[in-house]
Parts: C-alpha cells; sequence; structure tokens
C-alpha cells in the first residue's frame, strides 16, 4: 500500500507500517467505496489521532474517531529506535469510534440520519478491519 513503510522489527525480520497519512488515504479509499465522500467532510489530525467527519444537511453529521492505543512498552520502544533511527515507530492498536448528535427530527431528516449512521457504521466496520492489518504505526 502506498504510505506503507517497511522497518526492522529485529536483525532478522521486517513487518510493515502505516503512516499518518496513509491512515488517512486509506480513510478516503474506504469513504469512496461506501459512497461516502458527499457533502462536507473534515479532517482533523494529531499525532496517532485523527477525526474525521461529514455531513449531509445542516445538523445531520456523523464523525469517525481514530486513535492508536498504543501500550508504553519501553523495551519494545527502544528495540524498535535502535532498528529504526530515522522513524518513530509504535504499536498499531486501532480504537475507531463513532459519534453523532442526538436530538429531536423530522421524519425527512430522521431517514437522512438512519441512512448516514448505517454507511457510517459500516464504512467505521470496514476502516477499522483495514488498519488492524498493519502491526505498527509511524508517527
Amino acid at each position: 500500500m502506498e504510505n506503507s513503510v517497511t522497518i526492522n522489527v529485529s536483525e532478522k525480520a521486517k513487518a510493515s507500517a502505516i503512516t499518518i497519512q496513509g491512515i488517512e488515504v486509506m480513510f478516503n479509499a474506504v469513504m469512496q467505496d461506501h459512497g461516502l465522500l458527499k457533502g462536507d467532510r473534515r479532517v482533523e489530525a494529531y499525532d496517532h489521532r485523527l477525526s474525521f467527519e461529514i455531513e449531509r444537511v445542516f445538523g445531520v453529521n456523523c464523525r469517525i474517531y481514530y486513535r492508536n492505543e498504543y501500550v508504553l512498552n519501553m523495551d519494545t520502544l527502544r528495540q524498535l529506535a535502535e532498528l529504526n533511527p530515522d522513524l518513530r515507530v509504535v504499536e498499531n492498536h486501532p480504537v475507531v469510534e463513532l459519534g453523532w448528535s442526538s436530538n429531536s427530527r423530522s421524519i425527512s431528516n430522521a431517514m437522512v440520519c438512519i441512512d448516514l449512521y448505517e454507511r457510517m457504521t459500516k464504512a467505521a466496520a470496514d476502516f477499522e478491519a483495514r488498519i488492524s492489518e498493519f502491526k505498527y504505526v509511524i508517527a
């Protein structure tokens, strides 16, 4: 995959790691696969955290949150740093969550919400499955 890097995980073993930019590319591919690149889409990126929002109409939006809840195992981090001195490598423990507003809606807005929430839930599950294929993330 584009935006993935081969890293050293031991003296003899290598693994594929994904970059934060690669995660965003992957998200866009998933959204396109699920027909969700319509409307406004806002992306906020932080260190090991991304947030993606799609808005259908005013007040009808859904957000996918991704964060990497890696465990700070100092021995593993030290070994990865020594074997990959030019990269900041951490283990990949993805958490993908959805968020949406909850308030009263007209029937037509409720139908738009149901459609968006169902599609985003399926896309989020697909996104999480694809991200989980990588054992490591490059910060």
